[in-house]
């Protein structure tokens, strides 16, 4: 059995900060700064759970007991905004994942895995969409992409280079408007493939 007294006081800290990061990250990936209290108590409830599953003085239970109580450390970072944040929060879980990973047992770093995991789902389904979620969304996009970015990060150890966010009206990759002409239709007026039209918009600016 993996205890604390395995790992250095640097390394503990940051593996010790998982449950905090993940509660403000699920919590702020919907953009709002000052999350609903129920979700942080939908999210404690899942790591208090874990917390009491585990034997006394396990790695899994001291990660998880009283971590609801926890903030997150962003270190020197200073974001300006909730996605910046939640992408500084995703680089902190994959680093102290990392240190958990290269000492801890296939099981217990499983059993981490899992209620991390579940402790995001918690936050973002506790409420729905709009004021006071009173929308039908019970997840948001930028929900759904936290979710899957930690999953990613959790399970490959590596954090997702595309946006943290998904833009909130982005449509299903595998969605096609009921009118949509087949794949191999060409219309009888098609513009040649290398036919640019006088007044085409000018090139978007690459991102700094």
């Amino acid at each position: 059995m993996t205890t604390k007294n395995d790992f250095t006081v640097e390394e503990w800290e940051k593996v010790s900060a998982l449950p905090g990061l993940v509660l403000a990250g699920a919590a702020w990936a919907d953009g709002k700064m000052m999350p609903a209290m129920r979700e942080l108590v939908a999210g404690g409830e899942v790591l208090t759970a874990a917390a009491d599953g585990q034997p006394e003085g396990s790695v899994v239970r001291d990660i998880f007991a009283g971590a609801a109580q926890s903030k997150p450390d962003l270190g020197e970072a200073k974001p300006a905004s909730t996605q910046e944040a939640v992408t500084v929060m995703t680089g902190r879980i994959q680093e102290a994942f990392a240190v958990l990973s290269a000492k801890a047992t296939a099981d217990e770093v499983a059993a981490v895995r899992t209620t991390l995991e579940g402790t995001a789902k918690a936050v973002v389904e506790r409420l729905g969409s709009g004021f006071w979620g009173s929308g039908s969304e019970k997840v948001s996009a930028g929900e759904q992409a936290f979710l899957d970015r930690l999953a990613q990060v959790l399970e490959t150890g590596e954090v997702p280079t595309g946006p943290a966010h998904a833009p909130a009206d982005a449509a299903p990759a595998d969605a096609a408007p009921a009118d949509a002409a087949p794949a191999d239709a060409v219309p009888a007026d098609a513009v040649p493939a290398d036919a640019v039209p006088a007044d085409a918009a000018p090139e978007a600016p690459a991102a700094e």
